[in-house]
């Protein structure tokens, strides 16, 4: 989920678009399609940042302990492949 936010390859609009990318582009056609789409990418936006806040709180319980069980997981999946 992270990387695909800092490489804006989420496949999410608003999770994706970027200042640049927007000054560059063609502005978008508001047909109800369009607002359709972007209505399904915003509440999904709003889910990863859900997710991701959820993470991260998580995460800061216990970083010692949490990086050890994260580290174990990599680690565990990395021998199983």
């Amino acid at each position: 989920l992270w990387a695909d936010r800092i490489g804006n390859a989420s496949g999410n609009f608003f999770l994706d678009t970027d200042y640049e990318y927007l000054y560059a582009s063609e502005s978008l056609e508001w047909d109800m399609g369009t607002v359709q789409a972007l209505t399904r990418d915003w509440h999904q936006a709003q889910e990863s940042e859900d997710r991701l806040g959820r993470f991260v709180d998580w995460l800061e319980e216990d970083m010692p302990g949490r990086f050890e069980e994260i580290l174990n997981f990599i680690l565990e999946k990395r021998a199983n492949e």
